[in-house]
């Protein structure tokens, strides 16, 4: 039997990935103690729309509530800070230790202001909270080991219990928005073919410039002359993806928490209620703040799959080099231009896409369906890479 399942890791890793799921979706139906069935958290901030996209659900309080937003958070603040001189020296065990503390202090923070906003059915208030308070913080990191368990035993990568939850939210949105047209059955078919429609062509738009690159030609002094043509350096024409939609919900409740935590300790300050009416994803500073960290994402995920800098060394060691232009400076000037107008094609993409579309559409959760399903296309696309190689794998296994 053993020998059976390492023949067939497709199989394997598909099981893997099933139990996976099935964990988390029981994780997501045990709800807090102490609480009313209806009482939710969504009146102010609107935390959920923002939290579904990171595995979490705050419209149904349950032990995993918080998802994996606490860890995405403090993987994009590494992720910054890796980009400066002074933590190259720092050995990667130590920067994962640190970025570990840090995902617990903001899980901690996430679940303090969550529990504070609630009222529980028993006498003993604080007791309550304490108690949910370490559930809730229990739970995000119980998510984040189940999506590093699947990254390495499942399909789908650290990300699949993401694409879960954004398909369950899109499929909501969808119903809600055509429930108004339950009563003309004529227009809800027309509506809904239309949507259809609209759907597949801009997910087929988001797989082409996901594949679409730049093949930059390179010159090896070690190549056969016949082969010269063949090297290429590709560079993507949408570099994130949509990567930087999933990573800016998750920056973007940061603000609101800790805005929310500012006012249970000052709770008549008219700042922060105001701040708390500015920041969310229905108002245009708002929208605003979420298309400026867009943009700045698509720069840094551009910069951190391409570091022009180390490029230009690899080809200086390599004895490679860019023709028309000699290798060293003018080499990582080139492709700094080149990673940085790339960089700024994909910002004003993912910017058109999943933040314009807030300023448009009144309903924040409808608004948001395009953002999700760049993000639904990059995860999936991740995911059948992934079956492929190892369908690959397995013809190679057949002959040996």
């Amino acid at each position: 039997m053993r020998t059976w399942f390492s023949r067939h890791q497709l199989v394997t890793k598909g099981l893997w990935s099933l139990l996976i799921l099935f964990v988390f979706l029981l994780g997501k139906a045990i709800p807090l103690p102490f609480l009313d069935a209806h009482q939710d958290i969504v009146a102010e901030g609107r935390l959920n729309n923002l939290s579904v996209v990171t595995g979490g659900d705050l419209s149904q309080l349950s032990l995993f509530s918080l998802g994996i937003g606490p860890w995405m958070t403090a993987l994009i603040i590494f992720s910054f800070l890796g980009q400066s001189r002074r933590f190259e020296k720092v050995a990667p065990q130590r920067l994962d230790h640190y970025q570990r503390i840090t995902t617990l202090v903001i899980a901690i923070l996430q679940a303090y202001v969550t529990v504070m906003s609630l009222t529980f059915t028993t006498k003993s208030q604080v007791i309550a909270r304490e108690i949910n308070l370490v559930i809730l913080v229990a739970g995000a990191c119980l998510v984040m080991w189940l999506c590093n368990q699947n990254a390495r035993l499942g399909i789908g990568g650290a990300f699949f219990l993401m694409l879960v939850n954004i398909l369950k939210t899109i499929w909501q949105a969808g119903l809600d928005a055509l429930r108004p047209f339950n009563k003309a059955p004529g227009k809800l078919i027309v509506v809904l073919i239309l949507s259809l429609v609209v759907i597949i062509l801009f997910m087929a738009l988001n797989v082409f410039l996901d594949r679409a690159e730049r093949r930059v030609m390179i010159r090896r002094i070690t190549m056969e002359s016949k082969y010269l043509n063949q090297a290429y350096l590709p560079l993507k024409f949408v570099p994130a993806g949509g990567m930087p939609v999933m990573y800016a919900m998750s920056l973007m409740m940061i603000p609101i928490y800790f805005n929310q935590l500012l006012r249970l300790v000052w709770p008549h300050n008219h700042l922060f209620a105001h701040l708390a009416r500015v920041m969310t994803l229905t108002n245009p500073v708002g929208i605003g703040i979420y298309l400026v960290i867009l943009l700045a994402l698509s720069f840094l995920f551009a910069y951190l799959s391409l570091d022009p800098q180390m490029q230009a060394e690899r080809f200086q060691h390599q004895g490679d080099y860019l023709p028309g232009y000699q290798p060293g400076r003018r080499t990582e000037k080139h492709l700094q231009r080149l990673v940085s107008g790339f960089a700024l094609i994909g910002g004003l993409y993912i910017m058109l896409f999943a933040g314009v579309p807030l300023l448009l559409i009144h309903q924040e959760k409808l608004a948001l369906i395009p953002g999700e399903l760049m993000m639904m296309v990059g995860l999936a696309l991740m995911a059948v890479e992934q079956v492929r190689s190892l369908w690959i794998g397995r013809q190679y296994q057949t002959l040996l």
